[in-house]
């Protein structure tokens, strides 16, 4: 559709080859002295300010006293500013080339006439200036984000790929259009639920699960194997909403997003999370007891229930018999979808039953995690001559949850980003925005009510130019991720930070929230299992508060006077004083914040008078003295103790199901039982008090390049062939300690031990040169522009 494309898959697989060349094996040919001045020059070449990124990662490169990962990992910087901006970019301010021309030229393989890029700039290709600042971050996560898919581990930390129902394409790979080339065409949205696709699951804890779903989506059904080769373009539970979507007129279907929960009332689901049931029942951590429990309480649920849908709950046939799929496919949305809540409501806790949020969480698109409701993710062409599409008559794979659908012609496609309700079918948003059964009793728009017309309207909606250009200019954005990313950066640079020292109903923390968002969190087994008592008694005596981004499900928690005799036999520790400050409890659950919640928690922690943590070394092939203390040295926090985890101690604290999931967390972030057990790091902060002063603000500023002096950022480096040395007691025996040895590994993620990456440095930038439609697209405005 786009000849010049910028995001074709073509042009994508060359760009990727070019990075495979140049930041391969070969890497070490950027490091040689004779480069010095080719790297000086950088900065000159290229008229975007983020190439002075490469004069910072020469200096690194150079200098004898990096050590060999850390010079690695700034030539990889340094050599993709020289390898993709240098030579077109020469030419370039020459006057021989555009910026334009000259990105095209490196990235593309090739440059068009400067009339065709006149022509074609502003609608096929993204401008210069996004281009080079994604290349100047020298990042292989940034990139591939702008070109293919990025670094990221794509598959589920609870699934594996699917050998029956692969996708075809990475969502990534769907091919990008401009909306000025489909202004007339008319289009209709279908909601999805947000279920991953092409995956199978695996369990989320290291009891698995005996059923190994298949997950077919979701917003990305259409690009699994056997659907996409049959040109299957959607499906439905019912002929008769097959025939409601196809009598629609319009050239093309929408797929919008629904909540981020939905899916929790999709049969895979209800199929994973009995699969975990089962698993844990056969691991022994759920008793049949409990499971009988487990049903009454629905049975109860149904009996009670004022709702009739729901009525038929009364005879719940249970988790453990034969005929529970068939019943779940019997009973319709609303009441799957009241057993689901009742699975996750608190008091299930008590029976032992997997965290229904857990598979919640690992069972969603990771690509969608993030987005808002209403949001338009790819599109397609109905095939109405097709008609409606049965399944097993036509000899395709059964689905769990649907047996019709209908066709599509032609591939799928989708804009540079999802396109917000109100941007891509402003005609709904116009008519239903002044209804006042669309209003709250104060009058502002209830979003709730709007999202069910939307999805029980299903507006057909003409292309306009002027709509084109407000979508063209709405997702011309290169580093922001998602609504939820952009929320969290806002959140974080206005400093819109709550406290458990005020009560919930005046905007404080929750002790409930944040004990649930613990036991939600992939790292529960490593951080110390606070409960809503133990906040609750925080308050009271002062000695522990927690605080809470944005209304998010981000988190952390300061202790004071901690006690840390356990790593030295019972002894003080002699660079501990009398009033240290602990960071503790350190949540992450917002995965669609990525790159956030490490700079957040940590310079609100440090402003706030944080002066140690622990946390455990886990050792990798990329971080062989763990990634974690690389991580916090990058903010002024300087190792100064080790001790070897003690398998029999965190059992006798934690139990045995616990050091099973631990083991499990561990490997997924590249350990395995020969590096050794990761130790348990104790660090303290050595930067100034000058520092500690708006530092919330300041780990987000341009230049920032993390706290203490150089030497103390520079320790982890440093300090390689040390640091082991002091991880056992002079007599060669484990150190003793109490049973809290477990560590605090939190749950805060970051790249390269750098203080703020790259990507986040263009994310922030990009945010803050936010315009109004753009803010209307990440739902940081209405979209009806309040």
């Amino acid at each position: 559709m786009a000849v010049l494309d910028f995001f074709s898959r073509e042009a994508g697989q060359r760009r990727r080859k070019l990075l495979d060349e140049y930041i391969g094996d070969n890497i070490e040919q950027f490091i040689p002295p004779n480069l010095r001045a080719l790297a000086g020059f950088v900065a000159e070449a290229n008229p975007v300010a983020g190439m002075g990124n490469a004069m910072q990662s020469s200096r690194v490169v150079f200098d004898p006293e990096q050590t060999k990962e850390a010079r690695l990992r700034a030539a990889a910087d340094m050599g993709m500013e020289m390898a993709f901006a240098v030579s077109p970019a020469v030419l370039a301010r020459m006057g021989y080339l555009t910026p334009v021309a000259g990105a095209m030229e490196s990235l593309l393989g090739g440059s068009p006439t400067t009339e065709a890029i006149k022509e074609e700039a502003g609608k096929r290709v993204a401008d210069a200036t996004g281009i080079a600042r994604s290349v100047a971050s020298g990042d292989m996560e940034a990139l591939g984000e702008v070109f293919q898919r990025g670094s990221d581990a794509q598959s589920l930390s609870a699934a594996a790929p699917s050998d029956q129902f692969p996708l075809v394409m990475d969502y990534d790979d769907i091919e990008v259009v401009d909306p000025i080339d489909l202004v007339g065409a008319t289009f209709t949205p279908t909601p999805a639920d947000l279920l991953a696709a092409g995956v199978r699951s695996e369990g989320t804890t290291a009891a698995g699960n005996v059923r190994n779903t298949e997950l077919q989506g979701g917003v990305l059904f259409p690009l699994q194997k056997p659907y996409y080769d049959a040109d299957v373009g959607w499906l439905v539970d019912a002929k008769g909403k097959a025939t409601t979507k196809l009598g629609k007129d319009a050239d093309y279907i929408g797929v919008t997003a629904m909540s981020q929960q939905a899916h929790q009332s999709n049969r895979s689901v209800a199929d994973t999370y009995l699969g975990e049931l089962e698993a844990f029942v056969k691991d022994g951590r759920i008793t049949p007891e409990n499971i009988k429990a487990i049903n009454k309480e629905i049975r109860d649920y149904g009996k009670n229930t004022t709702q009739p849908e729901l009525k038929r709950l009364k005879d719940f046939v249970g988790f453990d018999s034969p005929n529970f799929e068939a019943y779940m496919r019997s009973i319709g949305f609303d009441a799957r979808a009241a057993v689901s809540k009742q699975m996750a409501a608190p008091k299930m806790e008590k029976y032992g039953v997997p965290n229904f949020q857990r598979v919640l969480d690992e069972s969603i698109e990771p690509q969608f995690i993030g987005q808002n409701v209403g949001d338009t993710l790819l599109f397609f062409k109905p095939d109405r001559e097709r008609g409606i599409i049965d399944l097993e008559a036509e000899g395709l794979p059964t689905h769990t949850s649907y047996d019709h659908g209908f066709g599509r012609q032609g591939e799928l496609f989708r804009m540079k980003m999802p396109v917000s309700r109100g941007l891509m079918y402003p005609d709904f948003e116009a008519e239903y925005a002044t209804r006042p059964s669309m209003l709250t009793p104060s009058g502002q728009v209830n979003e709730a009510n709007v999202a069910y017309a939307f999805g029980r309207a299903l507006p057909t909606q003409t292309m306009t130019v002027d709509q084109a250009r407000n979508i063209q200019e709405a997702t011309d954005l290169e580093m922001l991720r998602n609504p939820t990313q952009a929320r969290m950066i806002e959140s974080a640079v206005n400093g819109q930070w709550s406290t458990s020292l005020t009560p919930k109903k005046d905007g404080g923390v929750s002790p409930a929230d944040y004990e649930r968002a613990l036991k939600r969190n992939p790292s529960y087994p490593s951080l110390e299992p606070y409960t809503a008592a133990d906040i609750t008694a925080g308050k009271k005596s002062g000695e522990l508060v927690t605080q809470q981004l944005g209304g998010g499900d981000i988190y952390f928690s300061l202790k004071k006077n901690p006690d840390y005799t356990w790593m030295n036999d019972g002894k003080p520790i002699p660079e501990l004083g009398p009033n240290e400050v602990d960071l503790v409890g350190v949540i992450n659950n917002e995965k669609g914040a990525k790159g956030i919640a490490g700079p957040a928690i940590l310079g609100k922690a440090i402003e706030d008078g944080a002066t140690v943590l622990n946390a455990f070394a886990v050792p990798s092939e990329q971080y062989p003295q763990g990634f974690l203390n690389n991580l916090y040295g990058g903010y002024g926090f300087e190792e100064i103790k080790r001790v070897p985890f003690s398998k029999e101690f965190y059992i006798q604290d934690r139990g045995q199901e616990a050091y099973d999931d631990l083991l499990r967390q561990w490997r997924s972030e590249g350990w395995d039982e020969s590096q050794g057990f990761p130790d348990v790091v104790l660090m303290k902060w050595k930067g100034t008090d000058e520092q500690r002063t708006n530092a919330s603000q300041r780990v987000f500023e341009t230049g920032f390049e993390g706290f203490g002096s150089r030497e103390t950022r520079d320790f982890v480096g440093e300090a390689e062939g040390a640091s082991k040395q002091g991880s056992r007691s002079s007599s060669g025996q484990q150190a003793s300690g109490q049973d809290n040895r477990q560590g605090n590994r939190g749950a805060v993620q970051s790249g390269g031990g750098s203080p703020i990456s790259s990507r986040l440095r263009g994310g922030l930038d990009e945010f803050r040169d936010l315009t109004p439609l753009q803010k209307q697209n990440l739902g940081l405005l209405s979209d009806r522009g309040r």
